[in-house]
């Protein structure tokens, strides 16, 4: 099953789409803000381009089934 992973950062909400391999940036008001450049199809390579990216992974985040 694929997922989409919403990481909650301080000032940022970056919400990843497996289906598409994209990630998408908002603010915390709900904003579209842009997109990260790059892809990855799993989690693991997420959260290795989140770090390089962005500096961290955060704790908090949401997990869901993607939407088809």
């Amino acid at each position: 099953m694929r997922v989409t992973i919403t990481y909650d950062y301080d000032d940022l909400i970056v919400e990843w789409d497996q289906w598409t391999g994209k990630f998408h940036l908002f603010s915390k008001e709900g904003e579209r803000l842009g997109a990260l450049p790059g892809w990855a199809w799993t989690r693991e390579e997420a959260e290795e381009l989140l770090r390089q990216q962005l500096g961290y992974v955060p704790d908090k985040k949401t997990i869901r089934p993607a939407l088809f």
